[in-house]
This record gives structure tokens, C-alpha cells and sequence, in this order.
């Protein structure tokens, strides 16, 4: 969560650029070692380019896929998944035909995407409260409950 003085100054960018949050005008007016968000940013460029990459690794790797074709349907999916050895903080991956061979590992890795789709739902929710259009999201919660609990029991 960000402090008062780093969400003034958000806005402060965004009412000079007509309205809307640009990640460059962020970025530009961070770049004064005075601004309330220059912490927020590596400066160093070497620090900065690499994470810019990891974070072209992270997309190469989220870009392979495996496709299954099935009598009525082919199913296309990512093929390196987040190995739950790794714990949440390592970035570790392992392709799923590999879990195949491990139904613990299997049931960790579809839990953990569970709690992701969970987590986009509640995110969800509470952006419709915001808006006021919430009633359709409990149902949503519960069935990802009862689909975590089958794989868990599975």
C-alpha cells in the first residue's frame, strides 16, 4: 500500500496529463531524487536492465505452450509452470508434463493457479463494490472453494 505523499503525487501526475496515469510520466517524474517515488525505482542502470531481463525471461518462458488434442476439443496451455518446491519468493520452473509424473506436485500446482483465479475474483469484487455491482461474485467464491477442496481430497 502506498503512503499518503506517494499517492498525492500519482495524482498529482495524472491531473497534469489530462486525467489518465501514464507509466512513462511516472517513471519521468521519478527520476527527480526529490520526488516521493524515486525510491521506488532501481536508478542504476545496470540494476535496472536486469530486471528488464528477468522480466523478458519471465515472458519468454510464460510464452511456450503444449497443445492437447482431444476427440472434441484441443486444449492449449502454457507448458512451464511455477514449481511448488520453490516456495512463493523463487522462480522456479518445471514444464507440466513433468508433474504428470508427481500427483502432489500436480495437486500444489492447480492450487496454486486456484488461488490466483480466487484472487482475481476478490479483486474483482471488491472493484464492482466500488462500482457498486457486486451481487454476482459470491457464487464465483464458492465454486473455486469446492473445486480446491476436490483437488486437495483428490
Amino acid at each position: 500500500m502506498l503512503n499518503k505523499a506517494k499517492l498525492t503525487e500519482l495524482e498529482k501526475i495524472r491531473e497534469a496529463d489530462g486525467g489518465l496515469l501514464f507509466p512513462e510520466s511516472v517513471v519521468g517524474k521519478a527520476a527527480d531524487p526529490r520526488n516521493p517515488l524515486h525510491d521506488e525505482f532501481p536508478w542504476n542502470d545496470a540494476q535496472a536492465a536486469h530486471q528488464c531481463r528477468l522480466d523478458i525471461a519471465r515472458r519468454l518462458i510464460r510464452s511456450v505452450t503444449v497443445v492437447r488434442i482431444e476427440e472434441e476439443r484441443t486444449i492449449q496451455s502454457v507448458y512451464y509452470v511455477h514449481h511448488p518446491s520453490q516456495g512463493t519468493h523463487v522462480q522456479g520452473y518445471v514444464p507440466l508434463t513433468e508433474l504428470k509424473r508427481n500427483r502432489n506436485d500436480a495437486r500444489s500446482v492447480l492450487d496454486f493457479e486456484l488461488a490466483r483465479i480466487e484472487g482475481a475474483i476478490l479483486r474483482s469484487r471488491n472493484i464492482a463494490a466500488v462500482l457498486e455491482l457486486d451481487h454476482y461474485f459470491e457464487q464465483m467464491l464458492k465454486q473455486v472453494a469446492q473445486i480446491r477442496s476436490k483437488i486437495k481430497a483428490a
